[in-house]
């Protein structure tokens, strides 16, 4: 007879579980409540809180909404998303994992240390180039440029003004976690997803490697 043994540290991270405990404490206040994305890569989750009445939505959709709670989940979220529900009269109920936050701040503090190229390009696999500068972007851009998965960051087509440094963020272009984390940059974070992506640095001025949370850290290494 086959036999499944679980194990006893199986489950959901620190992060999820906190955003999940905090999600069911705000519903069973009788809180009508947001959530930008899904809480967790769990379907049957998603489904349980979505019953005890948690509505999932994405940034497009959190634009429409004004004087309401939004739960943000682990992955954590970039400014744009706080200066929004700021404009919106959005209370944040903020779920974001404590490593990311404590991930975020160090390539804030980074970037805020040096000087970084005015602008970077932007291409997905339709080849559509889309470049954005350092100046405010409108709701439109930063949801084009940063809520699709399809979309990249093109190595080979940065433009290096006056730059002495690169971030570079080893992880999946598109992902939550990553989106916040360029998103502390001002969209001059490089992104790589595999060693190959190495190749296409410029090594001559200073590089600060970062790594998505749940990347494997061997492939870091």
């Amino acid at each position: 007879m086959l036999q499944i043994e679980i194990d006893n540290g199986s489950g959901f991270c620190f992060g999820v579980t906190t955003a999940i405990k905090k999600a069911e404490e705000e519903l069973a206040k009788g809180t009508k409540l947001y959530c930008l994305g899904d809480i967790v890569h769990n379907s049957m989750e998603v489904e349980r809180l979505t019953k005890k009445g948690l509505i999932t939505i994405n940034h497009e959709q959190m634009r429409d909404l004004h004087n309401v709670k939004v739960l943000l989940r682990a992955h954590g979220e970039p400014p744009e998303t706080y200066e929004l529900a700021k404009r919106n009269n959005i209370e944040i109920i903020d779920a974001t994992c404590p490593v990311v936050l404590a991930l975020q701040r160090r390539i804030k503090s980074q970037y805020e240390k040096g000087q970084y190229p005015a602008e970077i390009s932007l291409e997905n696999k339709g080849e559509r180039v889309v470049t954005l500068s350092t100046s405010r972007r409108s709701d439109t851009e930063y949801d084009e440029a940063y809520h699709s998965s399809s979309i990249s960051a093109s190595l080979s087509t940065q433009r290096e003004v006056g730059s002495e440094a690169s971030i570079v963020i080893f992880g999946k272009n598109g992902h939550a976690e990553v989106l916040g984390l360029v998103g502390q940059t001002h969209s001059h974070a490089i992104v790589i997803e595999k060693f190959e992506d190495v190749k296409a640095l410029d090594f001559n001025h200073d590089i600060y490697l970062y790594s998505q949370t749940t990347k494997s850290l061997d492939e870091f290494h």
